[in-house]
């Protein structure tokens, strides 16, 4: 009962923060879809992550049997699950190379709106990463005195 009381809370507070975020996310100056603030706080995800809260900390509570000690450890638990699920959070995700054969002066492919760029760097002719600086201001060679 209690676990249904609260997930019926906490997709009432994640409907309410979708409503609320909505009409801003759309925009490039706000919160992105995939960083924490915005993705922890909207959908079924708030509502996991508070479950699986829930749940550890009352199972933490009937193995220890002691409230001060238990809520302590509950609390620590809860830490844990946060600090994993921010270093994993895209982890699921696809992971997918737009490349074009137009060069650093040339328009860089198309990706879809909602797409979430991690990274944007050059390729060798031999297909080695390049950083960005690099590829643009290349460094100047000193010649050698023989």
């Amino acid at each position: 009962m209690t676990a249904l009381v609260v997930a019926v809370s906490t997709a009432a507070t994640s409907a309410a923060f979708t409503w609320w975020w909505s009409p801003i996310k759309a925009s490039t100056f706000t919160l992105h879809w995939s960083e924490g603030e915005g993705f922890d706080n909207s959908g079924p995800v708030l509502v996991a992550l508070t479950l699986c809260n829930l749940i550890g900390g009352a199972a933490i509570g009937m193995m220890l049997r002691r409230t001060l000690l238990s809520m302590v450890v509950a609390l620590g638990f809860a830490i844990a699950v946060q600090v994993v699920w921010a270093r994993f959070r895209l982890s699921p995700g696809s992971v997918l190379m737009a490349t074009s054969h137009d060069g650093a002066d040339g328009a860089r492919p198309r990706v879809p709106d909602s797409a979430y760029i991690a990274d944007s760097s050059y390729l060798t002719a031999s297909g080695d990463l390049l950083a960005g600086a690099a590829a643009v201001r290349p460094r100047r060679r000193q010649p050698r005195l023989a």
